[in-house]
């Protein structure tokens, strides 16, 4: 079972690199995920914009940060070895 608390929510999170987290005018939350990546590149997994809660917010940040990874691990393995440039 997925962690409930914020804290705990927060953590897992925070594994994946930088987390903002805010509310919008209307009480709604949204949050962001912000990989630890390679220089000159932006990755971000996100919520929606009308999450009722933080918590809720959060748990949908971090659920497609999930998928972004496996997405990767499944790129990695079909794609050529790259050829570096140099």
């Amino acid at each position: 079972m997925e962690p409930q608390e914020l804290s705990e929510l927060w953590k897992i999170a925070r594994a994946y690199g930088r987390v903002q987290l805010a509310t919008m005018a209307d009480g709604t939350y949204h949050a962001c995920i912000e990989f630890d990546s390679i220089e000159h590149t932006k990755l971000e997994a996100k919520s929606s914009f009308d999450c009722r809660t933080a918590e809720e917010a959060m748990r949908m940040a971090i659920v497609s940060a999930r998928k972004i990874v496996d997405s990767i691990h499944k790129m990695a393995r079909i794609l050529p070895e790259p050829k570096l440039i140099t």
